[in-house]
């Protein structure tokens, strides 16, 4: 969005932000940039002032983006993330450090949480000084996120505050290791190679005698997987979960598919999905069975954990032979033209079947719909939670997550640095290096990857770069907009600013939710993505609900956001399948 439309949206929005004082020395300027890009309106203007100001660096310079992000409404989402990517985006340890207090100061806040999402894009080493404040002394929530990417930082510094976790953690509990102690054993064993496990005195007694000397790092290896999903970019931390969804019996995650036979006949088979999720789990080599609409109420579901319902055709149609369809190609909702017997034919999910799913879920079952799955289903099974909205045009927007949800389980992993990003951010190989007197070993030449050394107290001096945040979604012509019924209860996690209405007299939200997550019921119930808490007996499962479909995002990387979030589900399905595991589950 950008123009005299946007410029308009941020002066009426912005009230006093252009009032704030700036900072003197050499980031006046790239300040005032900054602020003449807001007022102009113009995205591609604030981009380049954002380069501009991180290249300048400092605590002055952050502190004066960090102001201006505190004042952005939220219905002005695209700006709020662009100042964040910017702010994110500083590689010089004083801007870092100031990051790092502001992080720890807000911590109650959501922009504390939405900033150490921000963060995993970052490339530096030096974002460990961003990181350290809250991990030390912060709750546990934002403690474990920090830990999550201080983990992907290969230095001697990462190193000292991960065996500080380690020591405080054991002292707290010697009984059963704590997320955060798990979090920072791995972390350790990420960037050492070593294996301690969760002894802290091990890791204490090993780190005293190498704490001086050079630290050798290698970038980790992918591992073998090639399947052109998120499964090859699993990090160490994410690794546990996926293997077991590798391990579940192939009944335990079902794809619900609008593949007909018997209305048609066989020969006449007819596929009427608009999306295939079970070619996202076959990638991603997940076991998973896949059952047809016309056969899922008989269908045993005594060992399915979680169900994902394929977008598809709910609306009624001629199936003469004599009928051809007509109306815009690229209208889903195609007419029948040129017959006159017309044999109307549903293929909608029965009243049987949403009953059915809607006891599933009841039961503890969790469900992952798409698109028009909203109108089919949801609302129906669940009216006081959500509903389908008005129908929106065919666009890409820009998404992130809504503010304050950034750290939300069901988002690890997105926008997080890949792998071979982060290796590109060591700038410098042993060449390089006076080792004569480090007591280094030669580099083992079948060793896999680049390997470095990294000292002690050495500034990471890296070339400032604009890491993006947001990334593109693309919305279906005829797509249902997202309205949330209950707010105490259903969470947004990715929203957009940019999700156009159908007509002008539609009302546009300042905020379009594009995928979101409830438990369904009444009274009190646990947490979505709970983790090790475990909800009590007879707690409602979870249903997630995207506006969109897999395979129809611009790059990897927005694809990725939606197979990351439907991963990150299914590994919290599992968890929840298993915890239920002996109980007699809902036929």
């Amino acid at each position: 969005m950008n123009g005299p439309g946007l410029s308009r949206c941020l002066l009426v929005a912005f009230g006093c932000l252009f009032c704030l004082p700036v900072s003197g020395d050499d980031s006046k300027d790239a300040l005032k940039g900054v602020l003449k890009a807001l007022r102009s309106g113009d995205a591609e203007k604030l981009e380049v002032s954002l380069e501009e100001i991180i290249k300048v660096g400092g605590e002055k310079s952050i502190s004066g983006l960090l102001k201006y992000a505190t004042t952005v409404p939220a219905s002005s989402q695209t700006v709020y993330w662009s100042l964040l990517e910017g702010i994110s985006s500083f590689v010089d340890k004083p801007a870092l450090e100031e990051l790092g207090e502001y992080i720890f100061k807000n911590k109650s806040r959501a922009i504390a949480r939405d900033l150490l999402h921000a963060l995993q894009t970052s490339r530096s080493r030096n974002v460990v000084y961003a990181l350290t404040p809250i991990i030390r002394k912060g709750p546990d929530s934002l403690r474990l996120k920090a830990i999550k990417k201080l983990a992907r930082v290969r230095s001697p510094e990462a190193v000292d505050v991960l065996v500080e976790v380690v020591k405080g953690e054991e002292k707290k509990s010697r009984e059963e290791a704590s997320e955060v102690m798990i979090a920072a054993v791995e972390g350790l064993t990420m960037i050492t190679n070593q294996q301690f496990g969760t002894s802290a005195v091990n890791w204490e007694g090993w780190w005293n005698q190498n704490k001086n000397k050079p630290l050798r790092v290698s970038s980790a290896a992918d591992g073998d997987s090639n399947t052109g999903t998120v499964v090859d970019h699993l990090s160490g931390l994410r690794k546990k979960g996926f293997v077991g969804l590798e391990k579940a019996p192939k009944k335990g995650i079902v794809v619900i598919s609008a593949v007909f036979e018997k209305a048609f006949g066989k020969k006449t088979k007819r596929d009427l999905n608009n999306d295939h999720m079970e070619e996202v789990l076959r990638r991603m080599g997940i076991p998973h069975t896949v059952v047809h609409r016309e056969d899922f109420d008989k269908f045993d579901l005594r060992e399915t954990g979680a169900i994902l319902i394929n977008c598809a055709q709910m609306n009624k149609f001629c199936i003469c032979p004599t009928c051809k369809p007509g109306g815009n190609k690229n209208n889903r909702l195609y007419r029948c033209t040129g017959c006159d017997k017309h044999t109307i034919f549903n293929p909608a999910l029965t009243a049987e079947s949403v009953e059915r799913l809607k006891k599933f879920v009841l039961a503890g079952g969790y469900l992952f719909s798409e698109d028009w799955i909203v109108k089919e289903f949801v609302e129906k099974a669940f009216p006081k939670f959500v509903e389908a909205g008005y129908k929106l045009p065919d666009h890409n927007v820009t998404i992130a997550p809504v503010r304050g949800m950034a750290t939300h389980p069901y988002l690890e992993g997105i926008y997080v640095a890949r792998e071979e990003d982060e290796d590109d951010s060591f700038d410098f190989g042993l060449d390089d290096l006076d080792t004569e007197d480090d007591d280094v070993e030669e580099e083992d030449p079948s060793s896999r990857g680049k390997t470095v050394v990294v000292k002690r107290g050495e500034d990471h001096k890296i070339a400032p770069e604009l890491r993006k945040i947001r990334h593109n979604w693309q919305i279906d012509d005829e797509s249902f907009e997202l309205t949330i019924k209950n707010r105490a209860r259903v969470i947004a996690l990715l929203g957009s600013s940019d999700v156009k209405p159908r007509s002008p007299d539609d009302k546009k939200k300042p905020v379009s939710v594009v995928a979101l997550a409830f438990r369904p019921g009444t009274g009190k119930t646990a947490p979505i993505g709970s983790g090790k808490r475990k909800a009590p007996p007879g707690t409602p499962g979870v249903v997630v609900q995207v506006l969109s479909h897999f395979g129809k995002q611009h790059s990897d990387e927005d694809e990725f956001s939606l197979q990351n979030l439907l991963l990150n589900f299914l590994i919290d399905s599992n968890t929840a399948r298993l915890r239920r595991g002996g109980k007699k589950r809902q036929r």
